[in-house]
């Protein structure tokens, strides 16, 4: 019977154990997609900020400069949060809402350029792209 008793607690210490160890790798795995999304992200948006300082020179260019320095740096600041692996969902949140508020101002800004910024429009769509990777990162494995 001792013997049985000594199984059970071996068994169940190992299913404890188990779950912790699969929470830690589920989160790890959360952080990685994020890591990989805001990547893709600060590439998007230094492609894009080259683009509008170097290349284009039509209208509104001032105005998505405006919006474009300050995005540059916010974009890196969030994947170097990110990436440090130590950051809560809840503080991940709250610096990605001003930063995607941002890139949605300067989409929205080449958009309504259309025919006039053609250098800028693929940029744009593969900035939108990789915010919207970025949104399924985070939402990955919410419950609320």
């Amino acid at each position: 019977m001792a013997a049985v008793r000594s199984l059970f607690v071996v068994i169940a210490a190992g299913l404890l154990g188990g779950g912790a160890s699969a929470q830690q790798k589920g989160e790890a795995e959360y952080l990685a997609q994020i890591k990989e999304a805001s990547t893709q992200m600060v590439t998007e948006v230094t492609m894009l900020w080259e683009l509008i300082y170097r290349e284009y020179t039509g209208p509104n260019q001032k105005e998505l400069a405006d919006i474009v320095n300050p995005l540059i740096a916010e974009a890196r600041f969030f994947h170097s949060m990110a990436s440090g692996g130590k950051a809560p969902r809840e503080q991940l949140y709250r610096e990605f809402q001003p930063l995607d508020e941002k890139m949605h101002a300067l989409l929205e800004g080449i958009r309504a350029l259309g025919d006039q910024a053609p250098t800028l429009q693929r940029p744009a769509y593969r900035l939108e792209y990789a915010d919207q990777q970025l949104h399924f990162a985070l939402s990955s494995g919410d419950t609320a």
